[in-house]
């Protein structure tokens, strides 16, 4: 503990925080902390971490195997000890490779300097063009949207993302002048810095779009690695499914003994995750 607040005193990046305050974190989240505030610089309030790295960070890569127990005895509490001592809130979702959870996506902000910011722009941020960096509430949204929809046939949900979007918006502004909207509120600088650029969009559909279709690869690549394991096993698993077998090949195949052949015609209902689950003894023979 005497070491962590050495440090931070070197470094000078919590000015704000009295030590006694950090003090209360625990060691846990005096660790949580000084990794998110030294990102509340960034634009967009998100950082991602490892499983590895926050494990090795915290000092407990041999004390919590689960990724579940992990998160609720460390990353939850430093989270709840922040929360209750700082003004900074911290959220975070779970990434997966495949089947385990490969890291945590943190999202963060201080709510003092939120306030503080939201306080100076208040009452003079309606910029002279009204129909620039406009908010709407959401049931203007769905109004709107629904009658927008009518005049282009966009669908509703991507009309309401960009009218809530200054980015975006402008191309319904002629829409919204013609049904008589009128703007009465207005995003601060603050708020538009939140807002994705269509240059943000586009890259991050098509990092979701790369990432769909590498855990496309991958679940494809832990079917194709089940398969193997029902060959190798492929009487046990024949014999549990027979009535599946048909005339032909495959009663041909089960006739001689050849149980793979017959595992081999199943295989592309068992490289199928919704397919294969009509197989008996499949769940058990790759558990084991």
């Amino acid at each position: 503990m005497i070491e962590m607040l050495t440090v931070f005193d070197k470094a000078n990046p919590f000015t704000k925080y009295q030590i006694d305050v950090i003090v209360k974190l625990g060691c846990y989240g005096i660790i949580l902390f000084e990794l998110i505030v030294s990102c509340l610089h960034q634009d967009f309030k998100q950082k991602s971490y490892t499983i590895e790295y926050l494990k090795e960070k915290f000092n407990c890569v041999d004390k919590y195997k689960n990724v579940a127990e992990f998160k609720r005895n460390v990353i939850d509490r430093a989270i709840s000890d922040i929360h209750e001592y700082t003004t900074i809130r911290i959220s975070y979702e779970q990434k997966k490779v495949g089947r385990s959870v490969s890291e945590l996506l943190f999202s963060f902000e201080d709510i003092s300097q939120k306030k503080i910011e939201e306080t100076k722009e208040k009452g003079s941020n309606a910029p002279k063009d009204p129909f620039t960096n406009f908010k709407m509430s959401q049931k203007q949204l769905s109004l709107f949207a629904s009658k927008i929809k009518k005049a282009s046939g966009q669908d509703v949900e991507e009309i309401i993302k960009e009218l809530s979007n200054v980015h975006l918006q402008s191309k319904h502004i002629d829409f919204l002048k013609v049904l008589d909207f009128v703007p009465s509120d207005w995003y601060t600088e603050a708020e538009i810095k939140k807002h994705p650029t269509p240059q943000q969009i586009a890259q991050e559909k098509l990092r979701a779009k790369q990432k769909a279709k590498e855990q496309a690869e991958l679940e494809q690549a832990q079917l194709r690695q089940d398969y193997e394991v029902l060959l190798a096993n492929a009487e046990e698993f024949v014999m549990a499914n027979q009535k599946r077998i048909g005339i032909g090949i495959e009663k041909m195949y089960f006739e001689k003994g050849d149980y793979q052949g017959v595992v081999r015609i199943w295989e592309r209902y068992l490289l199928s995750e919704r397919d294969r689950k009509g197989f008996a003894l499949l769940d058990e023979i790759l558990s084991r």
